[in-house]
């Protein structure tokens, strides 16, 4: 259920048209013509993550701002959420709003990349007056690369205080000078900012890469002593300005104090670009504005494109892509307040990375992943928050994320261990996490029976295990020679979106909200929320869309394979979720799977409206010990029964259903 905003809110409305002068082959004028920008997706980003409404009526409300993402129409004119012309943003000079007087910031991008041609920028929304972004938007030079308005009335008014020491006799003098010209500036800048700036203050110094006294070569050139020398000279809240510039890197950078990185398109081969390590006070907080990275040429998993290990860092819009590893790395329970805004990341890692993971172990506290737009290449998951609380996943595009093959063993491969135990090398791309033995490769797909994983090497009969040591164990159910067997390990990934947790009873999961997704094409779930030893407790998903999900089935029978499921959530709020076709006739999944955790003790909760499942392979909605409130929701084509117990131990299951259907269900 959603609610309009407070009627004390006032709007503002931005229009836009956008096209590209394409020269057409055969044209009779000769002339270039019009064509409209279509797969254009037009972002509005609220510089502050949330406002509060303190007049709000029936009550005061603290608003998150999510950012506004927008697409053009054939035509190439910009589109509300209506599908009409034009947006209606909330004015930021709202007096209503605290804060007030900040800016949205506009960021653009086409078919999931970032054009060259319509450039991000900043403006102000002001309540009742009507804005063109094409009026707006700052105008670039004929030559070299044009800065935002902002960064020029910077650069003016650092070079009319630059100006001013050198004549002033004292600095009192030279600052007021300063004042003065950054004035004149920032009034001169009409539609982008109302906000006159003083003196510039200690730090907003804007740095560009290209000046030549920090030697940026050419395109190709190696330009990591360039970059470090620009950044050296940034200082603590400062902007190192790399615009459209091709940057190419060929060993690891370290950001470790607040500043700002705008634009640039990083190049670097095997290592990683970026380790972020601002220590957290007052040098946490980098903020990465149109950042594109390319990581190429690396094999195996070897890190990511950016890791980072500081808390309140944010990504607005930028374009990662990395060959292996992560594209962005969220290090263990440091990375409190990060911010993803947008943009588009991908990995292609070819044994099972994460495209944008925060690590488990120690928690993370209140990481938004808001609009971005995930791909994989290769295999592994799209978005894994782990050990993460008071999180968001929020309007996240997510597509064709692959999980990793299947590693046969062959007759040979099998080494006595000891007793009855064989070993052999562990499979080289990833870990084993799962084991399947048949009789031969020929009835596999009848006789396979999964192994569960032992504690040590002493295993007992049907059991595996990979301690680390670069082998797997493995003893047969009958004790014999593995050899004669056929056995197939696995890697469970291919998610799109997880919220995890893990062994530790202080890792938990609490107050997380996964809303407004579209995830499409994995072959693992479409969404997952794990509990562990720690509490999961209040994590809400809203208005997610899983289309084509969990396509290779169960890779492992002890989890709740679905298009969306949950493993011993003790509290989880669920509305307006929808899964559309999980599964396949060879490799049936339930639409939604809720199972309880009898390792850990929890046993689910649930309470779910308006959940809708399309055409699952097996049951709609299948439910593990626990109790379940579910009202008005849907079940429709699904392969087994509408609604069903799943296996169960000794406990309790409490299902009610309140106006909830089932139609053309198989039983």
């Amino acid at each position: 259920m959603t609610d309009p905003l407070p009627t004390n809110i006032s709007y503002g409305t931005v229009n836009g048209r956008f096209a590209t002068a394409t020269l057409t082959t055969g044209d009779a004028d000769g002339y270039p013509n019009l064509t409209p920008a279509t797969g254009l997706t037009v972002t509005f980003t609220a510089s502050p993550a949330s406002v509060l409404d303190k007049t709000a009526s029936p009550a005061p409300v603290t608003i998150e701002m999510v950012p506004i993402v927008c697409q053009v129409d054939s035509s190439g004119y910009l589109l509300g959420g209506d599908g009409q012309r034009g947006v209606q943003l909330i004015a930021s000079n709202d007096p209503d709003l605290d804060p007030h007087d900040w800016t949205w910031h506009v960021t653009f991008l086409r078919n999931g990349s970032k054009p060259a041609a319509f450039r991000d920028f900043d403006m102000t929304v002001n309540a009742g007056v009507e804005y063109d972004i094409t009026l707006v938007a700052p105008v670039p030079s004929s030559t070299g690369v044009s800065l935002s308005a902002a960064q020029s009335a910077e650069l003016a008014a650092v070079a009319a205080a630059s100006a001013a020491a050198g004549s002033a006799t004292t600095a009192s003098t030279a600052a007021t000078t300063a004042t003065a010209a950054a004035g004149t500036v920032a009034t001169a800048i009409a539609g982008v900012t109302t906000t006159t700036l003083s003196a510039v203050p200690q730090g907003s110094l804007v740095i560009d890469i290209a000046d030549p006294a920090y030697g940026l070569p050419a395109p190709g050139t190696a330009s990591d002593a360039a970059f470090a020398a620009a950044y050296a000279a940034t200082p603590v809240g400062g902007t190192l300005f790399c615009g459209d510039r091709d940057i190419t890197l060929t060993a690891q950078q370290n950001i470790s104090k607040r500043i700002t990185l705008s634009g640039g398109r990083f190049i670097i081969s095997g290592a990683r670009p970026f380790l972020i390590t601002a220590t957290a006070g007052t040098l946490a907080g980098v903020i990465l504005n149109n950042v594109q990275i390319t990581r190429t040429g690396v094999s195996g998993a070897s890190g990511s494109a950016i890791t980072v290990n500081t808390t309140k860092v944010q990504l607005n819009n930028c374009v990662i892509t990395s060959a292996s590893g992560a594209a962005l790395e969220f290090a263990s329970g440091t990375c409190d307040g990060a911010r993803i805004n947008g943009g588009a990341y991908s990995s292609g890692h070819g044994g099972g990375a994460t495209t944008i993971i925060a690590e488990s172990g120690a928690q993370n506290d209140d990481i938004r992943v808001l609009g971005a737009t995930v791909r994989h290449t290769g295999y592994g998951t799209a978005i894994a928050l782990y050990s993460a609380s008071s999180s968001v996943i929020q309007g996240c595009d997510v597509r064709g994320i692959r999980a990793s093959p299947w590693y046969d063993r062959t007759a040979g491969d099998w080494t006595l261990f000891s007793g009855s135990v064989w070993r052999t090398t562990e499979r080289t791309d990833v870990a084993t996490n799962a084991v399947w033995v048949g009789g031969t490769s020929g009835d596999w797909a009848t006789t396979k029976v999964e192994y569960p994983e032992g504690p040590t090497t002493t295993l007992s009969a049907g059991r595996w295990i990979s301690p680390g040591d670069g082998f797997l164990y493995i003893r047969l159910s009958s004790s014999g020679d593995p050899n004669a067997s056929f056995t197939r390990t696995r890697r469970t990934n291919g998610y799109g979106i997880l919220l995890y947790s893990t062994g530790s009873a202080t890792d938990g999961i609490e107050n997380n909200l996964v809303a407004d997704n579209y995830v499409e094409d994995t072959d693992g779930f479409g969404i997952y929320i794990k509990a562990g030893q720690g509490t999961a407790l209040t994590n809400r998903t809203r208005d997610n869309l899983c289309v084509d999900v969990c396509k290779l089935g169960v890779a492992v029978g002890t989890l709740p394979f679905a298009g969306i499921a949950t493993l011993g959530c003790e509290s989880l709020i669920m509305s307006g979720d929808i899964v559309r076709r999980a599964g396949t006739t060879a490799f049936p999944v339930p639409g939604f799977y809720f199972l309880h955790d009898t390792v850990n003790s929890k046993f689910t909760k649930v309470q779910a409206t308006g959940l809708r499942c399309e055409g699952a392979s097996s049951t709609g909605y299948l439910f593990g010990l626990g109790r379940y409130m579910m009202v008005n929701c849907v079940t429709d084509s699904a392969g087994g029964t509408g609604y069903a117990a799943g296996t169960q131990v000794a406990g309790e299951l409490y299902v009610d259903l309140i106006g909830c259907e089932a139609t053309n269900s198989g039983t």
